[in-house]
């Protein structure tokens, strides 16, 4: 019985050439721009200008008085639907210009795995909540709890509705469409690691954090970025990095953020956003990390076919 193929490879045989990809992934973002700047002008109107100049502001959940919620509220759907359309550019590439059935650039299975999603995205929840209270007991002080359910319950039902998709988004191209990009052009491990994780850095170039985090910022979506490469490898889909994305994203959107996070989501608690907090963020985030890949390993989450797993 052959080994099952490995995740990355499952580009189809003969529309895999990589300045077709290169193209691809240009066209994707083109119609990104497109369907992203359509659904929100449709969905917004006419409150998306409002909307958008009080994510210009960069104001967090702490800066908005209740008077602003109902923006802040079409701020925060915008930023997730905008991504989504990512999605659905994405697709559109894929099934169109290269042919490649939809499910092949989500898993190497059959269909997608919702347990290893569910159980990673738990996972990872677990392990930033038990943080968050481990540093809330050494240092009260650095923690302002805001939680305010009346003003916070419409946000809790956008953000679980829309950030799993929009944590699909970007997996299915960074991780998906990207990756098996490159695999077209070479088949070394490094390049499909670290240029769609370079790449996922720089999309995420003009979120606020950079500015107030810097080079420690940068370093973290890289980093993040890579993990989720290796988690993408390890159980030859994306159902383990989306759903550790996604939930990672919900415990940001709605239990901790940062004074300086620049997006108006409604949290239970705000954090202070020095540029030595981001460098602390930095390093506590490789524990994180390796107890998500130990429990996650120990759930029986990876691919157990290693050629599968880990391509030459």
């Amino acid at each position: 019985m052959s080994s099952p193929k490995s995740f990355f490879d499952l580009a189809p045989e003969g529309r895999r050439g990589p300045w077709l990809y290169l193209g691809g992934a240009l066209l994707t973002l083109v119609l990104y721009a497109v369907i992203s700047g359509a659904a929100m002008s449709a969905l917004f109107l006419p409150s998306l200008y409002p909307a958008l100049v009080l994510l210009k502001e960069k104001k967090s959940w702490i800066d908005l008085t209740p008077d602003q919620d109902m923006l802040a509220l079409i701020a925060c759907t915008a930023i997730l639907v905008s991504v989504i359309a990512l999605l659905a550019a994405n697709l559109i590439v894929a099934r169109f210009l290269h042919k490649q059935p939809l499910i092949t650039l989500l898993t190497a299975r059959p269909s997608f795995d919702m347990r290893r999603f569910t159980l990673s995205g738990l996972t990872i929840l677990a392990i930033e909540g038990l943080v968050l209270l481990v540093g809330y007991g050494m240092s009260p002080d650095e923690f302002e709890v805001v939680f305010d359910f009346d003003r916070m319950w419409p946000f809790i039902i956008v953000v679980v509705l829309l950030t799993p998709f929009q944590a699909l988004a970007e997996e299915v191209f960074f991780r998906g469409y990207l990756t098996q990009g490159i695999s077209a052009l070479t088949g070394r491990l490094g390049f499909r690691l670290i240029v769609p994780a370079v790449i996922f850095m720089l999309f995420h170039a003009f979120n606020s954090d950079w500015s107030a985090g810097g080079v420690w910022a940068a370093l973290t979506y890289l980093t993040l970025a890579l993990y989720l490469a290796i988690l993408t490898l390890k159980s030859n889909g994306l159902e383990m990095s989306t759903g550790m994305h996604a939930f990672h994203n919900m415990f940001v959107f709605l239990i901790a953020t940062s004074t300086s996070s620049g997006m108006p989501f409604a949290t239970v608690v705000v954090t202070s956003g020095e540029q030595s907090d981001y460098m602390m963020s930095y390093f506590s985030l490789f524990p994180v990390m390796a107890l998500h890949y130990g429990i996650t390993r120990h759930l029986g989450l990876f691919e157990r076919d290693k050629a599968a797993a880990w391509p030459a």
